[in-house]
Order: C-alpha cells, then structure tokens, then sequence
C-alpha cells in the first residue's frame, strides 16, 4: 500500500503568489503531476490548502486535486476555517465536522485528526477530539494517524510557538492502539522525531520552506528549497517513508552508465 502525504499547499484566488513571491498553484499543479506518475493508493493532504481560507481560494483549489489520480483525503490547518467542511464533504466518509473523519482501506486504516483553533495558528486535541480519535483508532488494521500540527518541538522557535498544545489529551488517547505513524506538515520541512513510542513524521510543503534557523531567537524566515512530498510505503505492519522531491529532475537513468555510453564501476 503506497500513500502520498501532500501539505500546506496554501493555494490563493486566481493563483496570486502567497507572500508576493511564491506561486503556490503552480507549485500544486507541478506536484499533482509529480503524483500522477506514481503508483499510489492514495494521497493524504495533511492541511493548508488554502492561504486564506476564503471561498474564491477554495474555487481556485479544488479543480487541481481533482486531477489526482488517486483518491485523496484531506485534513484542515490552521489556515483553512471553518469553510473547509463544506469544500471537502465529498471526500469525507461519515466525517465528525471540525474533529475528524476515517479511511479504511484493504490492510490499512487512516484516521484524519483536525486540530485546527479557529482564528489561532496553533493547534490542540481537546476532550471531543481526543474521545473520538480513541475510537478510531480502536481497530485491528495498522493505523496511520494524519493531522496539521506536529505533537514536537521542531527546534525552530517560532514554529514551535504555534504548534500542537496541551498534548496530555492526545497522548492519553494514543495509549491503547498506538497509530504506526502520526503524518503532519505545519512546519513545511522533512523533519523525524517521536511521540512517545509513536514516529511522527513531518512532511515538506509542496512550495515554499520555512527557513532551518534553529537558534532561539531565529525571526521567522521562508525559504525557496525543492518541494517535495513523502511516500508511505505499508507492507502489513511495516512502514518506511521515502522523501520524493518535486522536480524538475533530469529523468533517472541507470547507476552505471556515463554520458558515452560504457559502464564503469561503482
């Protein structure tokens, strides 16, 4: 079972660029086109869709994922709103509006958390959610967990200032079937660490990057690094995550050929 993680897209109206500089729905379209020549599963969009959260963004949005060739799901960030519910009804199977909805797929289950704070950059689990998400999670398939905001300290201070809070909530509800994985994006880098026993596995963001500046009093700073997506590779129980990097690439040829032709060695 391959799946996709896609996140902060921060698409806006019409395509103007987010910040002024950075094309947003380009970037989308080249990543929509970088998963359409994978063999996917399906592809999870783990929040930020849109950079403003209005209805014009949405409409500006929405016909370039439903190029995906594979199913997706999404989940909201922080920057989605309300709104979001609506816009991604039909994607959602018996969703539990503004908490989360569920994916059962052949093997595999994927519960999507929203742990959005409407007007609020930082996120949080609260009693309903974290209710909610021990249901889901109580099932005999391995699990994958996908939410916004990672439940880490990055060590990129200003990031961590908005990030996940109040984490007893989320840990209590993880302690009977621990997910294989918690996917999040929030921070738009690769970045590994754990939660507990549980891999938490941040994912880039299909455009910009936030600057590495990891000294404390660091201002927040983007940066325009290669975009790129993660891919979950589940055989049963096992997972391993492969960072994709969104092109454009030379196309890969084999390890062993040289630009006249002949072999040589490794």
């Amino acid at each position: 079972m391959l799946i996709a993680q896609l996140t902060d897209l921060h698409v806006l109206a019409d395509g103007a660029p987010a910040y002024g500089r950075v094309d947003t729905l380009g970037h989308l379209r080249r990543a929509v086109d970088h998963l359409n020549a994978l063999p996917l599963d399906g592809v999870i969009i783990t929040g930020d869709l849109v950079e403003d959260s209005s209805a014009d963004s949405y409409a500006t949005l929405r016909p370039e994922l439903d190029r995906l060739a594979a199913p997706w799901w999404p989940i909201p960030g922080n920057h989605d709103g309300p709104a979001f519910w609506d816009v991604f009804d039909d994607r959602m199977t018996d969703p539990a509006r503004e908490i989360g909805h569920v994916v059962d797929l052949p093997g595999l289950r994927l519960v999507l958390l929203d742990t959005r704070v409407e007007g609020d950059p930082f996120g949080r689990v609260d009693a309903a959610r974290a209710g909610w998400l021990a249901e889901a999670l109580d099932a005999d398939l391995p699990t994958l967990l996908a939410m916004h905001h990672p439940p880490i300290r990055t060590g990129i201070a200003h990031m961590d200032r908005i990030g996940l809070e109040d984490l007893d909530a989320l840990t209590a509800a993880l302690q009977p079937r621990p997910p294989h994985a918690i996917l999040c994006g929030h921070a738009h880098r690769t970045i590994q660490g754990r939660l507990g026993g549980v891999p938490v596995l941040v994912a880039p963001s299909s455009a910009d990057a936030v600057a590495l500046h990891l000294e404390t009093d660091a201002p927040p700073a983007f940066a325009l690094e290669p975009p790129g997506v993660l891919l979950h590779l589940m055989d049963g129980a096992e997972l391993v995550t492969h960072l994709s990097h969104i092109g454009p690439y030379p196309e890969p040829r084999a390890a062993h050929e040289t630009d006249q032709g002949s072999a040589h060695g490794a």
